[in-house]
């Protein structure tokens, strides 16, 4: 039977290494909230981007009537 120190001793040691564990978990959500974030703006800018030139198109006269923004055929049959 272990005693009262001994138990102590590996309950000190589990809280340590779970404490470490916790630490790592969180710093890698940080840096994937970080990629979120860098992804977002990407694509928001992407948007930004493709409105943009979808405007400047248009203001050339070569609107909707050239161009055609439907969905592909294919999609929405899932």
């Amino acid at each position: 039977m272990k005693t009262a120190e001994e138990r102590l001793a590996r309950l000190e040691e589990e809280n340590w290494f779970l404490q470490d564990k916790l630490r790592q978990l969180d710093e890698a959500l940080q840096e994937q909230q970080k990629q979120i974030d860098r992804l977002e703006r990407a694509l928001a800018d992407a948007g930004s981007a493709v409105e943009s030139l979808r405007a400047s198109l248009e203001a050339l006269g070569q609107g909707k009537s050239q161009l055609s923004f439907e969905e592909p055929p294919h999609y929405g049959k899932w």
